[in-house]
């Protein structure tokens, strides 16, 4: 793979005793000075060419083979931005969401856009078409679309403050608004045929399943399953917010509240699963078919084994995301701590 501009080679693997427990995990921290920024991982995401993407408060890094580059900028040196969501058109041609604006870096060349607004996420629709969340200094955040090479406030959603967008396996947008709901978009159909579902609803995550099925968490309102045709609910009588949806490799959905728990069933059954767990900072999926849970009750990454929790990873610090990389390798990034990986 070929970076587009200078990258600034990452810095030291920790000593074997910041991980004290669980699985052979290789603790990395992306800067020498454990308190620098770039220490702070904000998301983790699969690219192109084997490489997994990494966004810090410091700039975006890329790990590929063990090695960490960070994407630099003319002068060679990190951006300086704290990233929140990268896009991928091609392997020298990407989009970096950060807080301050959006970065396009294509062929050794960076144009900067959207400015003094939190982006994230970016995707692309429609051949080309990109759509942007930004978020400005007071909060309020927007719907932006580039259609022709510069970004435009989309104005079917002018009025309403969306504060989600997800992107499903169709290809479909969700659009979530605070206090009302959820809006359906079909790109092929345009986006003044949006459906709008759970009016009313305060929707605070979206997920989709292996059956394509879109769940939405709800505050006091329980789950909500759409399978393309009508809603199902689930656990209407919980009074909790559904902060978080994953699922495993049996198809179990797991639901964490604001009240440290966490939630599993079939769709049909379901058992408070973890409880008293203070702030629940991570539930995920990987695509090996594993849940994963960090929370302020017990530290460190644990997975359920089928029957039981089991601690993986040992971290005092909470633990932000994990993916599985393609080649394998479990990747986790810490609040303030840098990136561990496992190899399988």
């Amino acid at each position: 793979m070929r970076m587009l501009i200078g990258v600034a080679v990452c810095a030291a693997v920790c000593s074997a005793g910041a991980v004290r427990a669980g699985d052979d995990w290789t603790h990395t921290l992306l800067s020498d000075d454990i308190e620098n920024p770039a220490n702070a991982v904000q998301f983790l995401a699969r690219g192109l060419d084997g490489r997994t993407w990494i966004g810090t408060s410091a700039g975006l890094a890329c790990w590929r083979n063990g090695k960490v580059t960070f994407v630099a900028d003319e002068k060679g040196e990190r951006l300086g931005v704290a990233a929140y969501a990268v896009l991928e058109i091609g392997e020298d041609d990407f989009w970096i969401g950060h807080g301050g604006g959006a970065i396009h870096v294509r062929a050794g060349r960076m144009e900067h856009s959207l400015q003094g607004r939190r982006v994230a996420p970016i995707v692309r629709v429609n051949g080309g078409v990109l759509w942007a969340l930004g978020k400005d200094g007071q909060d309020r955040s927007a719907l932006y679309e580039n259609a022709d090479g510069a970004w435009k406030p989309v104005p079917r959603f002018a009025k309403e403050r969306v504060v989600d967008l997800f992107q499903s396996s169709d290809g479909a947008l969700w659009l979530t608004i605070e206090g009302n709901g959820i809006h359906q978009i079909d790109p092929r159909k345009g986006i003044e045929a949006s459906v709008h579902h759970l009016k009313g609803l305060n929707v605070n995550a979206v997920a989709q399943d292996a059956r394509r099925h879109v769940w939405c968490g709800l505050w006091g309102r329980g789950l909500r399953e759409f399978d393309g045709q009508k809603w199902t609910e689930h656990l209407p009588q919980c009074a909790a917010a559904f902060l978080g949806i994953a699922f495993d490799a049996g198809g179990a959905v797991y639901a964490a509240t604001d009240r440290g728990e966490v939630w599993r069933g079939d769709g049909t059954t379901w058992r408070k699963d973890l409880a008293n767990e203070g702030a629940v900072h991570l539930l995920a999926g990987t695509a090996d078919g594993r849940v994963w849970v960090n929370s302020q009750a017990v530290e460190g990454l644990r997975w359920r084994d089928g029957t039981k929790w089991v601690v993986s990873l040992a971290s005092a610090l909470p633990v932000r995301c994990v993916l599985q990389a393609a080649d394998g390798a479990l990747v986790a990034g810490g609040v303030l701590d840098g990136i561990y990986t496992l190899r399988r």
